[in-house]
């Protein structure tokens, strides 16, 4: 999950928070393997938003039906679909994933609506007889992505019925900023999971250049976790973090210790951990099983967390 350069014209907060990878990766594997978990739901404007669903569920189960809406990094899209099939089938939950517009098969209402017309929308999107009639791919923004995630909420409990306090909101990286709009604006949640996560775009960019570029900010989940009243926080992240370092998950942590006391608020430091290998460090089967043990008992700390004076 790399950022794009600051230094790229625009507002330089928007680039350095959205860097969509190649659609044809996402398509070929939408398409494929992962079509039948694939499916286009819409925001509140209308705007297509590609998503995936993996059931991990044991068909005998009398569990609760418990799913996790799963919010991904700045360079990361469906292409990773197995991913979020793996954590389905490990965790024991349903997932739901899905694309900010602009990345993948998120495309535009238009390019959408053209599609329409192929064999195959869905296998055809994006694809074109003529530059002249390729829509011009839309840029990702705060706004949409917060409306995706809206959209994949919606999807969770008006489609699939689920009770607010079996969804578990989890964010990566860029992704943390959608998560956090979701846990403040549903507080009734279960928990909340943040993976690598930041204080603001303008504070990853400070951290990497030593000076704030921009007034504009963008993902402010410093601000927005103060409005947080008691949902159950698990953040996990690299100590060695070079493109979000390890104090923003710290300063969140405290912030979120400082807004209510008797909250459950866990901090993993996963030691040696960078940006991109925090599962590989930590251990595959033990981020399941970590992530597994919080969604079942969300208020007991967790083995490897940092105590609260740490």
């Amino acid at each position: 999950n790399s950022f794009c350069t600051l230094l790229a014209m625009g507002n330089p907060i928007s680039k350095f928070a959205f860097y969509p990878p190649n659609p044809a990766d996402a398509k070929r594997v939408l398409t494929g393997r992962f079509r039948r978990n694939h499916e286009i739901i819409f925001t509140a404007k209308g705007n297509p938003v590609s998503m995936v669903r993996f059931s991990g569920r044991r068909a005998a189960s009398s569990a609760p039906s418990r799913v996790i809406i799963f919010s991904h990094g700045n360079a990361e899209d469906l292409s990773n679909a197995a991913y979020y099939e793996l954590i389905a089938h490990q965790v024991g939950v349903d997932v739901i994933a899905y694309d900010y517009t602009g990345y993948g098969l998120s495309t535009s209402l238009r390019e959408y609506q053209i599609a329409q017309g192929h064999e195959n929308p869905v296998a055809e999107a994006g694809c074109f007889s003529s530059a002249a009639e390729q829509p011009k791919r839309p840029e990702p923004t705060e706004e949409d992505c917060f409306a995706c995630a809206d959209a994949a909420y919606d999807y969770a409990r008006s489609r699939l019925n689920v009770d607010e306090q079996n969804i578990v909101i989890v964010g990566r990286s860029v992704g943390s900023g959608p998560a956090t709009h979701l846990a403040t604006k549903h507080q009734g949640v279960r928990a909340l999971v943040l993976l690598s996560p930041l204080k603001s775009c303008a504070n990853v960019a400070g951290s990497v250049t030593g000076f704030l570029l921009t007034p504009i900010d963008l993902m402010c989940n410093e601000s927005k976790l103060r409005k947080l009243s008691d949902t159950p926080v698990l953040i996990i992240h690299g100590t060695e973090d070079k493109v979000i370092p390890f104090e923003h998950a710290k300063t969140l942590a405290k912030v979120l210790r400082k807004k209510a006391v008797n909250r459950a608020t866990f901090l993993i430091p996963v030691q040696g951990a960078d940006h991109n290998d925090v599962e590989a460090v930590f251990g595959q089967q033990q981020f399941a099983n970590v992530l597994r043990d919080f969604i079942a008992n969300p208020t007991t700390p967790p083995a490897q967390a940092l105590t609260a004076d740490d």
